[in-house]
This record gives structure tokens, sequence and C-alpha cells, in this order.
């Protein structure tokens, strides 16, 4: 299957071609691929095209385009660029604490940093995670598994990864587009492909990872949902009514499931995945981020620009004013910080 407009949601498509053309010359300058070369430096940083973002204690750290990590230590009024050895696009980062943090990307990379955001190294890469992959399916004997593989070889590293779930310092799990799925046990020093227990029989893109204590939950293309009771040791496919991709999810409570995607969709299973209902939502533009605050409240960003908040079983629009579509978005003390696909907005939250 390939990444097309039906299928890949509208920021994710941008982020392919920015980081497809990333490598291409202008003038005479002289090709350099991506993975070797820095990230680019920008003049205006508030208006670059950023994806993900998290919290790094109280700094505020975004990923973009073509490797570009931004820093705000007041709440998204102004912005710093962290240093970066790849010039791939960035599509998402977590951290564990406010210095250890890793980021995904375009060409399968992966990047690890220790100082808050402020210095990243390349961990992993779309060549080696090929190399792995092939490895792997070979000594499993599964002809279809070692095709795929092969496939990844020799198309190079140009698949992204598009989320990760960082368990503790040293482990992590990484996700993305075709159903690739790693895992480190060791900060990154190593990594080994867990795609054979994801419960992914199709290789269905993920676009999503979160985790509640030891449940953790995957989404993507075609309405997956992947379930892990044990910490992402072993999974189960849950079967939805929806056929459609799911771009986000969150975990409300020990048992619900929030996952919602595109035009609009939204589907809650209070009982652990076994029975789902569709929300209405006033909205029907997809839908690509979401987060849950600390007390609880679950809120999504669309592409219409509009964010919606789900109270008593219901969604309505969360504020009353509109932004430019929403990559996704973050707290920072009373103010919400959202990249958009015009550069970041900040807006006062409603308490």
């Amino acid at each position: 299957m390939r990444l097309n407009s039906s299928n890949f949601p509208r920021v994710l498509m941008v982020a392919v071609l920015l980081s497809a053309t990333s490598g291409v010359a202008l003038g005479t300058e002289a090709v350099v691929e991506p993975l070797a070369r820095s990230a680019i430096e920008v003049g205006n940083p508030q208006g670059a095209f950023m994806i993900g973002v998290a919290r790094a204690g109280s700094t505020i750290v975004a990923v973009g385009e073509r490797g570009l990590v931004l820093l705000s230590d007041d709440n998204g009024t102004s912005w710093r660029q962290g240093k970066v050895p790849v010039s791939t696009g960035l599509t998402a980062l977590r951290f564990i604490d406010d210095q250890v943090g890793m980021a995904v990307g375009h060409a399968g990379v992966v990047l690890g940093t220790e100082d808050g955001g402020e210095t990243w190294q390349l961990l992993f890469d779309g060549k080696r995670a090929a190399k792995l992959a092939l490895e792997s399916a070979e000594k499993s004997g599964d002809e279809r598994a070692v095709w795929e593989a092969q496939r990844l070889v020799d198309e190079g590293a140009d698949k992204p990864f598009l989320d990760l779930l960082l368990l503790s310092p040293e482990h992590a799990i990484v996700v993305g587009a075709y159903g690739l799925a790693y895992e480190t046990s060791d900060g990154g020093g190593s990594w080994h492909p867990i795609m054979s227990r994801m419960a992914n029989p199709e290789m269905s893109h993920f676009y999503a990872l979160r985790k509640r204590g030891d449940r953790l939950v995957a989404v993507g293309e075609r309405g997956l949902v992947s379930l892990s009771e044990d910490g992402g040791v072993t999974w189960a496919q849950i079967h939805t009514p929806y056929s459609g991709s799911f771009f986000t999810v969150e975990l409300p409570s020990d048992e619900s499931i929030v996952a919602a995607g595109l035009k609009g969709n939204v589907w809650r299973s209070d009982d652990s995945g076994d029975t789902w209902t569709s929300l209405p939502n006033p909205i029907d533009a997809s839908i690509t981020s979401s987060l849950l605050s600390a007390s609880g409240e679950l809120l999504l960003g669309s592409q219409a620009g509009v964010l919606l908040e789900l109270s008593d079983g219901r969604l309505k629009p969360a504020k009353g004013e509109r932004f430019p579509p929403i990559n996704t978005f973050a707290f920072s003390e009373d103010q919400l910080v959202l990249l958009t696909m015009e550069g970041v907005r900040v807006s006062q939250v409603d308490r």
C-alpha cells in the first residue's frame, strides 16, 4: 500500500513532501543526503511548519520540517533552535523527564536527547531498520515477512516513524508507516523489530501510540486498534465497527479508549474495546491530534482549526476562536500552545 491523500492526513502528507524535497539541490548547491546533513537554521522559528510537541519540565519542545527542533521557555512566546544532526522531517517526540527524550521522523530516524532537547543524537535510521527487519524475517522462515523486509532494504530509508512511547529512560517503542514497529531496551543503543507481535496482520500504517499504566494502545489506518495489557510484551487486535483511519487515540480511564481520525470520526469504548460507540461530531474535518489534561479533560484538534472537548459523553467546540488547521498542541501553565499549518499559535486556557 502506498501513501496517498485518501489514507494519510493532510499534515502528514505535507510532511512527506517536505521530507522528499529536503535533499534537492538549489542552483549549483550539491545534493546532500538528509541523514548526513544537520537541520536547517530558520530566521523566524514561530512561523515554521512544526508537527510534534512535548514538554520537558517547564520547556516546550517542538519538532517539524527538515529536522527542526524548537524550544520555548516562555509558554510559546519566543523560540530557539536545538542542534540536530539530520535534516529529515520529524513527526513526534516524547520526554520521560525534563532531560531525557526521543524524537522520530522520516527516513526511519530516531533521535535522542539528554539535555532537555537542546542537542540531539542519531540513534536509529531506516537503513538499519530495514537490515534488522530482513535478518529477523530470515530467521523466522516466514516467506511473506522476508519479502516485506527485502522490499524495505531495496527501497531504502524512505519510511517514516510517526509516533513513539518512552516506557523508561531505556525502554522505547517506535511505530510508523507500513506497520513498522521497533523496540529498544538500552536507551537506543540497540533495536529489534517487533512487527510480528503488534497484531497488525495487514501491515497497516500505525499513526499513534498511547499508554496508561501497563496498558498500551496503537491505532492506524483501516480502523486498526492494537492493545497491550502487559506493557507491550503481547498485543491483540481489537475489532471496531469503523474501517477508516484513526490518527490519534487516548486512554481517559482504565477501561476507556477514545480513537479519532478521518472526516471527524470519533469512537469510544468503555470496556477495553469489546464494544464501541460513535460520538456525533459537529465538525466533519479530520482529527489529527488529541491531549488529556492532568485533570482528565480530553481535547481533540481538527484540520478545520477547531478544538473539540469531550464532556459528558458529547463533543463540542472547546473555544470560541478558530485557528489555522491544527497539527498538534500542548498545555503550558494557563496557555495552550498550538502548532498549526501556519505556524505557532498561543491561546489562553479557559478553566
